[in-house]
């Protein structure tokens, strides 16, 4: 028998991966009538994502920055001992840390409760180094939760090699068809014009998701594909320099930065291809998600995900990690070839029996099981 009070502890519920990874964990357990309690680290502010109306939502308002090591010291004992009282207040089976500083407090908050302490990796942590202190606690701390997921089978073996960890077990991300509704709904026809096909990429726009690597390949293929229009969903830091990089190109007509959408699933139907350009990947959510939704995939075969999401050929094109070159020419060949790409879009439908929503949690109740 699973557990049926799950207290997940994360740094906040706005747009992300690892964000609608832990709705669409929480949504389902509650549904089947399971007590769920997600707390976030930061102040009050609307979930991006739709919760179970069941679900308990606490905001500690303590996510402020540190001044110093004394600072940081005193404002994470004050973040482990609410994370405790809230942990321990809900009377929860399992605790589950989102990403590795909330793993780290909930595994210490946990300590001499009768809770299970859960750790779950949402990155491969030799690409996104957290610092001498989180790197320091992630080591000290792994090795006592009750369990650790991770992703992919090579962050699985970092996490016992470099981080100690013990009882390790790999776990793709739950994928759902179609995906929740939230808010902004953008209609596809607002930026696509009638009889135009569309590649879509979606991502934070921020260095790691590479957009401007797709950018100049997608530009340079642009003359020759007119009724092709590429739309990147998400918002970043990084917007104002990809803009200027699609004006520098001149392809404004065809390249669009459209925003963060509530409504995914309506642009992944729309669109006939995908491409992920990620530098790297904890998993590569969107990926498995575009393919599920029937998109023909493109992938970069950054260190860890797309290689376990994606069969080179069958279901999609994996390409050299950051060879420009590779991924204009297989950007080429699928928006070219109308029978190769109607191919990969029907075999790539089988990520629903791979990834989806009710599979992946079955094998979530199965771990759980075994640590209770």
């Amino acid at each position: 028998m699973t557990s049926k009070r799950k207290v997940f502890v994360i740094h906040s519920l706005r747009s992300g991966g690892a964000e609608r990874v832990t709705v669409t964990l929480a949504n389902h357990w509650a549904q089947r009538g399971e007590q769920i309690r997600i707390v976030c680290l930061s102040g009050q502010e609307p979930p991006f994502y739709s919760l179970h109306g069941s679900i308990d939502l606490v905001h500690l308002d303590l996510a402020s920055d540190s001044s110093g090591v004394i600072s940081a010291v005193s404002n994470n004992l004050r973040r482990i001992r609410a994370v405790r009282s809230a942990i321990a207040d809900f009377d929860a089976d399992f605790a589950i840390g989102i990403m590795t500083s909330m793993n780290v407090l909930t595994i210490l908050a946990c300590m001499g409760l009768s809770t299970k302490a859960v750790a779950t990796e949402h990155i491969h942590p030799p690409e996104f180094p957290l610092g001498s202190l989180w790197e320091l606690g992630r080591k000290l701390t792994y090795a006592r939760a009750d369990l650790v997921t991770a992703p992919t089978d090579l962050t699985s073996r970092w996490l016992e090699d470099v981080a100690h960890a013990k009882h390790v077990r790999s776990i793709p991300n739950p994928i759902s068809v179609p995906l929740p509704e939230g808010e902004p709904l953008v209609p596809v026809e607002s930026w696509l014009e009638e009889g135009r096909r569309l590649l879509l990429a979606t991502g934070r726009l921020c260095h790691q998701k590479g957009f401007d690597l797709l950018i100049p390949a997608f530009a340079n293929l642009a003359a020759d594909f007119p009724d092709w229009k590429l739309a990147i969903l998400g918002e970043g830091d990084d917007r104002n320099q990809l803009q200027a990089l699609i004006d520098r190109h001149d392809c404004q007509d065809q390249i669009v930065l459209v925003g963060a959408v509530g409504n995914v699933s309506d642009w992944y139907f729309r669109a006939e291809a995908f491409v992920l350009s990620s530098r790297f990947e904890g998993f590569g959510n969107t990926l498995a998600e575009a393919m599920g939704h029937g998109c023909a995939c493109i992938s970069f075969d950054c260190d860890a995900g797309p290689s376990q999401i994606i069969r080179s050929e069958e279901d999609g094109i994996l390409v050299p990690n950051g060879d420009t070159d590779a991924l204009e020419r297989a950007l080429a060949r699928v928006l070219a070839d109308d029978g190769f790409r109607k191919t990969l879009r029907s075999n790539g439908d089988k990520a629903r029996a791979r990834f989806g929503e009710d599979q992946v949690v079955d094998r979530w109740d199965e771990m759980l099981a075994g640590v209770a």
